[in-house]
């Protein structure tokens, strides 16, 4: 998963980058760059936004309301729960410490 959250934010920034490129030349890939640039990059943005939050397990009805810093704060939170479970978990295994087992956080 996060190689996929990775590749998405990178095809994103190429795609800002190409076209701040083409805004600053004027041109991109030969053609006038306007609105209809604009509206292509935010709707596959969009798209791809959506699919993502589609494989995190949203409902499709939910993907429309949710706000990038609300999915990534899960995210963080998630990630950090997981971190610190994880550790609590090894440390038993390593050092047989019985007692951590029970402070776990589930």
């Amino acid at each position: 998963m996060k190689t996929k959250v990775n590749q998405f934010l990178t095809e994103v920034a190429e795609r800002i980058h190409r076209l701040k490129v083409g805004v600053m030349t004027g041109q991109h890939y030969g053609i006038k760059v306007g609105a209809r640039v604009f509206k292509h990059v935010n709707r596959t943005t969009m798209n791809r936004w959506n699919a993502f939050l589609l494989y995190f397990g949203y409902a499709s009805s939910e993907v429309k309301d949710q706000k990038p810093t609300a999915v990534f704060k899960m995210v963080i939170e998630f990630a950090l729960e997981y971190r610190t479970n994880r550790d609590k978990i090894v440390q038993v295994l390593l050092y047989g410490h019985h007692n951590v087992s029970a402070q776990l956080v589930l």
